[in-house]
């Protein structure tokens, strides 16, 4: 006979009984790992995934390189779009603030420009409401083409605050940035400015997706045995 799965709450009453889906004979820790991510993500609270992306465009740039030190910064007012899973949007008329963020490593060559960035902060707000704070943790921006004045790239976050925050996770990644220049560059070894698309997406909780992936990849060890 197969086993069930009861799930109670902290006050003893159930939130609800599952069969599981497999037969007899089928490897029970295997299914058990997969069952198990699918439970998670079926009760996980909605808020955590509700955000699909946040952007906003054409945001005045900046990239100052003085005494060996690069900072890139962007600060404008703009209309702030949240995009969520549903397809639905909400949209704020904020300031976006993405300041001290540091060159760590040129690596330019060719005539076209790249570079690699850390530290800083990003900061989404409406007046005094802070929408989302965040903690840069890498970024990387490389010239489309040689001399192309066009910048694009990525990187990651770390959601520190914000009352964004429960609709969009602990941690994101900075999905693309492009970043229109106002001279040609060939390097990260000068000063200049420029307008910049910024999108922001959230990153999926690390226990759901190593659960799943752990259930997945014991699966194809089976198969292959």
């Amino acid at each position: 006979m197969g086993h069930s799965l009861r799930l109670v709450a902290g006050d003893g009453n159930p939130i609800c009984h599952i069969v599981p889906f497999w037969k007899e004979g089928t490897d029970v820790k295997v299914m058990f790992l997969l069952f198990m991510g699918a439970v998670l993500l079926i009760l996980a609270p909605p808020a955590s995934a509700a955000i699909k992306s946040i952007s906003a465009d054409d945001l005045d740039t900046s990239y100052v390189y003085t005494g060996g030190v690069g900072t890139l910064a962007v600060n404008d007012t703009a209309v702030i779009d949240v995009e969520y899973l549903d397809t639905t949007h909400t949209s704020y008329n904020g300031t976006v603030v993405f300041s001290s963020i540091l060159l760590v490593n040129e690596r330019s060559g060719g005539n076209q420009a790249g570079g690699d960035f850390a530290g800083g902060q990003l900061y989404w707000s409406q007046g005094a409401t802070d929408l989302l704070t965040c903690s840069l943790l890498a970024l990387s921006l490389d010239e489309t083409s040689v001399n192309s004045n066009i910048l694009a790239g990525g990187g990651t976050f770390q959601v520190v605050s914000g009352t964004l925050m429960p609709d969009f996770g602990n941690a994101g990644d900075i999905f693309m940035m492009e970043f229109r220049l106002s001279v040609g560059i060939t390097s990260f070894y000068q000063s200049f400015t420029g307008r910049s698309d910024v999108s922001m997406v959230p990153v999926p909780e690390p226990a759901t997706v190593t659960l799943l992936g752990l259930g997945a990849s014991a699966l194809m060890r089976r198969k292959r045995i």
